[in-house]
């Protein structure tokens, strides 16, 4: 198992301490469209985040295709959470993008860490 923490962002995230987390930061967003992903070889894939009571929701896309919205809405505060996965039967390339929706009120989407297992 890998667990990644660099990927690729498009748009303004922000680091933030958090010493639950994977490396001790999260990164966040909170601005519509703002994105962050990762390419990788692998045969399976999570994203990492906090679920909270400011935390919004999130357009997943797996290899290029949208696949489901994920809403990281919870009123307890709970790190290190795997808020989307997706496995294939055999390794190979993939992409997994994180859009933000900027949800009315608590539009923070963050990214603690991807996991790939190969």
């Amino acid at each position: 198992m890998e667990i990644l923490s660099e990927l690729g962002y498009q748009g303004t995230w922000t680091s933030l301490y958090r010493s639950f987390a994977y490396g001790s930061y999260i990164k966040y967003a909170t601005a519509t469209n703002a994105k962050a992903w990762l390419s990788f070889s692998g045969r399976s894939i999570a994203w990492v985040a906090t679920k909270s009571a400011t935390s919004g929701r999130a357009w997943i896309y797996v290899d290029g295709s949208y696949v489901q919205t994920v809403d990281l809405y919870s009123t307890t505060t709970y790190g290190k959470r795997v808020a989307f996965s997706k496995s294939w039967s055999t390794s190979g390339t993939h992409s997994l993008q994180v859009v933000v929706e900027g949800t009315s009120g608590r539009p923070a989407v963050d990214v603690d860490a991807f996991v790939v297992l190969r």
